[in-house]
């Protein structure tokens, strides 16, 4: 699966709202009022000017002092969380933006910093839920909708990304950031047409390192891995540090063979983007196979981090667990595997072993029958079978 490039294509989204100076008298529709409070203009006007100039501990001290003297004034407040995430102080940052939210819980722009904040960190149900908290005030907020889409993206929840984006396409024109994710959508749902038309907005500018990025995805969908190969390759050329480009090559290589190889290019995608799901699963998995069990375990645990219910990632903890001779442990997660995918063969088998390891030889003869009656109806699914 292939994850967005928004820090890409549109770096703006990355930035929460920038500091602004307080207006004399602003209009009542214009963002958030920072009132003035006796004594505190110049400190206020430090801040401000500090934050604007990237002085951002100087900026939060400041507003720490004018907070003192005004602590309801949830402009400031929200300034102050922006300072604070960008220090990488997110704790801070969350709180404030939610002290913000507090005095002021219809302003858009507090909860979409906050949303921001969260995803930096690759907390995406956390900005998911305030994200939809935008659109649910604010159904045009542009920024809100595409980001949510790239969360959505990120979870794997890729009709959901077409459901939101789709409708309002005509509003994006033009817009890179938007082609990429839901034509990045359509593409996993199988929308191939739909999705090299929106591809093509992306080479309409000449060759680039995105649009061989999804040309390479759209080769691996079709099952094409020497065109795919191709494709990745030129992307990665083009710009080595571009995230997913090198996850995915990595997945072609593995799939043409090239084990090692692989292992190289997720690594190098892990150096880039180190909260991408599917390349700390696919590590894992060949560490697993190399019997480097422990470092196995570090990369599938931050996979499972990210989607503590994958079937894939648990059933991959399960196999280290089981080699490390934790059997009840890895029944635990086989037994979840199994209920939430009850046509998975290879967990129904493991954890038919699981069950005779722990001497319960009625369960493990039941899971055993099962895999038994799977094997059969998958022979049975074959061409020319009767």
């Amino acid at each position: 699966m292939i994850g967005s490039l928004l820090a890409v294509l549109l770096p703006a989204l990355a930035q929460a709202a920038p500091a602004q100076a307080p207006p004399a008298q602003p209009p009542a529709s214009q963002g958030p009022i920072i009132p003035k409070a006796p004594g505190a203009d110049t400190i206020l006007a430090q801040a401000v000017e500090l934050h604007q100039a990237g002085d951002l501990l100087g900026a939060a001290t400041n507003y720490e002092a004018y907070l003192k003297v005004d602590p309801n004034n949830a402009g400031v407040r929200s300034n102050l969380g922006a300072a604070y995430v960008r220090l990488g102080r997110l704790v801070e940052g969350v709180a404030e933006y939610r002290k913000a939210l507090a005095i002021e819980p219809a302003n858009p722009t507090y909860r979409f910093n906050l949303a921001l904040a969260f995803y930096k960190v690759a907390k995406y149900p956390d900005a998911v839920t305030e994200l939809e908290g935008v659109l649910a005030r604010q159904a045009d907020h542009r920024g809100a909708r595409l980001l949510l889409g790239d969360c959505y993206m990120r979870q794997g929840r890729f009709q959901d990304v077409v459901d939101l984006l789709a409708p309002w396409e005509a509003s994006y024109d033009g817009d890179l950031g938007f082609a990429y994710v839901l034509g990045s959508a359509f593409i996993e749902t199988d929308r191939i047409d739909q999705g090299q038309r929106l591809i093509d907005r992306i080479f309409k500018g000449g060759a680039s390192a995105e649009g061989h990025l999804l040309m390479g995805s759209v080769h691996m969908q079709a099952g094409d891995v020497p065109a795919a190969l191709g494709e990745l390759r030129k992307a990665v050329e083009l710009n080595p540090q571009l995230p997913m480009a090198n996850g995915l090559l990595g997945r072609a290589l593995l799939r043409n063979g090239e084990h090692e190889a692989a292992q190289r290019a997720f690594l190098r995608e892990l150096e880039i983007n180190p909260d991408d799901f599917d390349t700390n699963l696919q590590v894992g998995e060949l560490k697993k196979r190399d019997q480097q069990f422990d470092d196995a375990r570090v990369y599938i645990e931050r996979a499972l981090r990210m989607r503590p219910g994958d079937a894939m990632a648990q059933f991959a903890m399960a196999g280290v667990l089981i080699s490390k001779g934790d059997n009840e442990q890895a029944r635990e997660l086989l037994e979840a595997v199994v209920a939430a995918e009850p046509k998975y063969i290879e967990a129904c088998t493991q954890l038919a072993l699981v069950y005779y390891r722990l001497n319960r030889k009625a369960d493990g003869d039941r899971m055993r029958t099962r895999v038994q009656e799977l094997n059969a109806e998958a022979q049975a699914r074959q061409p020319g079978a009767r």
